[in-house]
């Protein structure tokens, strides 16, 4: 499992923070859920659930308000 600051994805059609998909070493990820800046160990604890139950990727991205995570989408299109 990854935890990402927010400066290395790429948002895809609005800023971060608004984003519902990203985009991360050319695979694209959508928003599953947030955890406030006082719950990292939840945020990485739900997301190792996450991974333990799907077979899709997850990963948490940390910046000053929140820790989110971010689950792989298989078939979608990269932006250029």
């Amino acid at each position: 499992m990854l935890i990402l600051s927010a400066e290395e994805v790429e948002p895809i059609g609005a800023a971060y923070p608004e984003a519902g998909r990203i985009q991360y070493r050319c695979k694209v990820f959508e928003r599953l859920c947030s955890f406030g800046v006082t719950q990292r160990q939840q945020a990485i604890k739900e997301c190792q659930k996450y991974l333990d139950s799907h077979t899709r990727g997850c990963l948490v991205v940390a910046d000053p308000s929140s820790y989110t995570l971010w689950t792989y989408v298989p078939d979608a299109q990269i932006s250029r």
